[in-house]
């Protein structure tokens, strides 16, 4: 009922956010293009801009419960980007059809076509780790169970991974009570795994997905952990050096040794997931440290 309640509650404050934004926006459309004879497009690039900042700001004081700050609005606008180029190429399009029509009134119409690639959008991110890595495994015959571990997220995170878990049955889906922090989050989802081998991975896709298969099929020939790490790196001279001097200087103080280019990541064992669970503590520490060290 909590869940529930908590749910309802985030539901009303996206809606009611939604609703004000949209208003809001209509309102910008109308002075732009009635009131100062804006171009168009111009119009429609500023109400779509000013309305997303709104929506940010409202979303995080209002539903979210967190301190605006500039990397976030930065992250949101870059989420929504997307949206916006969307709606110019739909204006455009009902511009040439609909000559006559009032520039505020087609620039109206864009409005559901954005919304409901929004919509789409956030979907396809959150599921797009999922469906990648099912097909990849699924190919190479390999089963699996995807836990989704949401590390107190104050956004509707939680509410589509709830949406994944529904539609798959090899997904479930929980919640930290707040944010503890990535290792926090990493050493939870170990101690749900059921399965005799395990590979904590972030959401962000720069494991290549080849690679897993290639460290199953080798933990399937009798090893126990596996690490993969990078063997040349792409990122630019400046990125190159900073990264390679902290993976030094991380040697140099501590009793285990990070391979050359580093490592976050690592396949484990069953048994190598049982010691972890139960003697390792998930505070000041890392999830490749502990496994280095077992290594």
């Amino acid at each position: 009922m909590i869940f529930l309640k908590n749910h309802i509650k985030k539901l009303t404050g996206f809606s009611l956010v939604g609703i004000v934004v949209t208003l809001v926006s209509l309102l910008l459309l109308y002075i732009c293009n009635e009131l100062l004879s804006f171009n168009l497009y111009l119009a429609y690039f500023i109400s779509y801009f000013l309305s997303i900042l709104l929506s940010y700001f409202l979303n995080a004081c209002l539903v979210w419960k967190v301190c605006p700050s500039f990397v976030a609005i930065v992250k949101y606008f870059t989420v929504y980007l997307s949206s916006m180029l969307i709606g110019l190429g739909i204006l455009y399009a009902l511009e040439s059809f609909l000559v006559e029509w009032n520039h505020t009134l087609i620039s109206f119409l864009t409005i559901p076509f954005t919304m409901l690639w929004n919509y789409i959008f956030v979907n396809i991110i959150l599921s797009k780790v999922y469906t990648d890595l099912k097909a990849v495994l699924g190919k190479n015959n390999i089963p699996f169970e995807f836990i989704i571990m949401d590390d107190g997220s104050k956004d509707n995170s939680y509410d589509l991974a709830c949406s994944l878990e529904k539609q798959y049955d090899n997904v479930r889906a929980f919640q930290l009570s707040r944010n503890y922090g990535s290792m926090y989050s990493c050493f939870a989802g170990l101690s749900l795994c059921k399965g005799a081998c395990a590979l904590p991975l972030v959401d962000d896709e720069q494991q290549p997905y080849d690679t897993i298969v290639e460290m199953y099929r080798l933990w399937e020939a009798g090893q126990k952990i596996i690490i993969p790490y990078r063997v040349n790196r792409d990122d630019g001279a400046l990125s190159v050096f900073f990264s390679n001097s902290y993976y030094k200087l991380m040697n140099s103080l501590s009793d285990i040794t990070y391979p050359k280019g580093g490592a976050d990541l690592a396949f484990i064992d069953r048994e190598i997931i049982d010691i972890v669970n139960h003697s390792v503590h998930p505070r000041n520490t890392m999830f490749i440290a502990e496994i280095l060290r077992l290594g």
